[in-house]
């Protein structure tokens, strides 16, 4: 797992199947940048968007080589990406939040 911060966003950067995948998370704290990493490595392990991606890459490669002129792909309209921002309970919320409901746990959850 790789995560850096560009000014006050945290990216990560990480491999998958080959590919290198450089992306914000558009987070401003490390955990929240770990937590969309780990989302988006979810949705590439499910083959969202994956092949796409790969496509518009080596189009733009060969345009970079002259072996192509054109991108096909930038034609192709990708599906809205969700929003992966996450909110996440501290362990002080998550208390609170037991109190409240008792009836749930974390290992048997509502």
């Amino acid at each position: 797992m790789a995560v850096f911060r560009r000014g006050r966003i945290w990216w990560y950067d990480f491999r998958f199947k080959g590919v290198r995948i450089r992306e914000s998370t558009s987070a401003i704290t490390r955990a929240e940048a770990l937590q969309a990493e780990a989302i988006r490595r979810a949705e590439l392990a499910q083959g969202k968007a994956l092949i796409q991606a790969v496509l518009r890459i080596l189009f733009n490669f060969a345009i970079r080589l002259r072996k192509a002129t054109r991108n096909p792909v930038t034609r192709v309209r990708f599906f809205a990406e969700k929003n992966r921002h996450m909110r996440v309970l501290t362990t002080e919320e998550e208390g609170r939040y037991f109190k409240v409901a008792p009836q749930c746990s974390e290992m048997s959850p509502c």
